[in-house]
């Protein structure tokens, strides 16, 4: 009734209610406790287009409007050469896809690409629409809208109890519209990278965590819902091998921080979760080379690119300002690598051992080189906070502003990192 009697004064016209009835029904208390809401201030903010109804109207409309500048975007890149012809390490999630579809299913070493994965995505879609590319690419555009649809619900089910539900939807609402309107996220749906998958999986890992903890029973639902969100997660470090550091983090919070006495059995279904598909990448890498790989083998390289004499911050192949012919003869990165590490070592290593070599080396380095360590640090952390999106095998400034369409997302790191500083380090923003 307290809430009935709110909705009526919410009202832009008729909004005097009224409490008729014989006395002792009640009516003094729906009025104590609309007072009590009111002081406690708990009460909705009637702001005419933002009530509650009208924002959940507007969801779907803006999820349209994102999934529309999608299509426009793609319609305009698959005018470009490398839509159908991959450049980069989506080149290689191609040609792995090709082999898959040719009955190679584990092939014949370590997948050194993040996402191992997804090229059998890719392959389904080989099989069902032949070279056309435009499939997946429409479905990543697709996983990108669903992802701002998870982001309004993990906002939702994140707003502490001193926000009122009013408030609470306009800021689950203004989350959404940035990651639909968010140009990046647009440019890297639009070409053959798992990371848009890889975005969204771990979103719903946090979603899923947040709603087993709102299962006060702490039965079923959430050992399930924890086992879903392990596996979410796993599935999304599979690509970004650095977002396994998340698991004990989380298991953690859940021991500590949940209430109930089943959070050990949410805990352990989180863990199991991501420990079988860590396990599945590891069988896999050892179907095909006979030994035992956790995730990829280009954590090596890649540590090294980091944390080697003269890194910048930036992907820079270490070898590149020493050799340039053999920078020339070896573009691929994995191939590279192996080559260049069996040349330093005098004997051949394959794709494991070259990555132990690589990773000793950075070790090296940062041990000897501290001072430079930090500095190419600090710059990593100019570099990250910057408006600025670098470079990798595509550039996204070219992109923007090459095309039309990618403008109908305008948004970008510029305006939303501010925001988000903003509303972590003023305790004055979340109220």
């Amino acid at each position: 009734e307290i809430e009935r009697v709110i909705q009526v004064l919410s009202r832009r016209k008729k909004n005097n209610p009224i409490l008729i009835g014989e006395p002792g029904v009640g009516k003094t208390a729906i009025a104590e406790g609309l007072a009590q809401k009111i002081v406690e201030g708990k009460m909705p903010e009637t702001a005419g287009p933002f009530d509650i109804m009208r924002t959940s109207r507007l969801l779907p409309c803006l999820i349209l409007g994102g999934l529309l500048a999608r299509v426009l975007y793609l319609g305009e890149v698959s005018a470009l050469p490398f839509f159908s012809d991959p450049v980069g390490d989506s080149a290689r999630y191609l040609e792995r896809a090709r082999a898959i579809l040719a009955g190679d299913l584990v092939g014949d070493r370590p997948f050194f690409y993040g996402g191992i994965f997804y090229p059998y995505l890719v392959a389904i879609n080989l099989r069902l629409f032949g070279a056309n590319l435009y499939p997946i690419y429409l479905a990543q555009s697709m996983a990108g809208c669903l992802l701002a649809l998870v982001l309004h619900r993990f906002t939702l089910a994140a707003a502490g109890p001193g926000l009122s539900r009013q408030t609470t939807e306009k800021i689950a609402l203004l989350a959404a519209t940035i990651c639909l309107f968010y140009g990046p996220f647009a440019f890297l749906e639009s070409d053959l990278l798992m990371i848009s998958w890889t975005l969204l999986l771990t979103m719903t890992a946090a979603l899923l965590l947040l709603r087993a903890r709102s299962v006060h029973t702490g039965g079923r639902g959430a050992v399930a819902r924890s086992a879903a969100s392990g596996l979410c997660l796993g599935l999304a470090a599979s690509e970004r091998p650095n977002l396994i550091a998340l698991v004990p983090a989380l298991v953690l919070w859940v021991v500590w921080f949940w209430p109930g006495r089943n959070r050990l059995r949410a805990a352990a279904a989180l863990t199991l979760g991501a420990c079988l598909v860590v396990f599945s990448v590891a069988a896999l890498n050892y179907a095909a080379t006979g030994r035992w790989v956790m995730l990829t083998t280009s954590s090596g390289i890649n540590f090294y690119i980091g944390n080697h004499p003269g890194a910048r911050g930036t992907f820079d192949e270490p070898w590149s300002r020493t050799d340039p012919d053999f920078t020339a003869r070896h573009p691929d990165l994995e191939e590279a690598s192996v080559t260049m590490a069996s040349r330093l070592t005098g004997r051949a290593l394959d794709p494991v051992q070259a990555s132990d070599f690589w990773f000793s080396r950075g070790l090296e380095y940062v041990s000897t080189h501290p001072g430079e360590t930090v500095a190419v640090l600090f710059r990593k952390l100019l570099l990250f906070w910057n408006a600025a999106e670098l470079p990798n095998h595509l550039n996204f400034s070219f992109m923007r502003d090459a095309t039309r369409f990618l403008w109908l997302m305008p948004l970008s790191f510029g305006l939303v990192a501010p925001l988000a500083l903003y509303g972590a380090g003023y305790p004055g923003a979340r109220k």
